[in-house]
């Protein structure tokens, strides 16, 4: 009797099921989730700086 292995796929695409059908690629390079978490952190770093010359040149003086 041989045993099947099924993958699950994520319909919907959305970002919780990508990251679980593909976790073990995760645990065999962790180093992957580098980049996104890079490209975030920057996104907000950005954004902040944007807002507080928005902040700044809609003040009342």
């Amino acid at each position: 009797m041989t045993e099947e292995t099924s993958v699950l796929l994520s319909i919907t695409n959305e970002w919780g099921g990508l990251i679980g059908s593909s976790y073990k690629e995760f645990l065999h390079h962790p180093w992957i989730v580098l980049a996104p978490l890079f490209s975030f952190m920057l996104l907000i770093l950005l954004l902040k700086i944007i807002l507080s010359g928005i902040e700044e040149s809609t003040k009342i003086k």
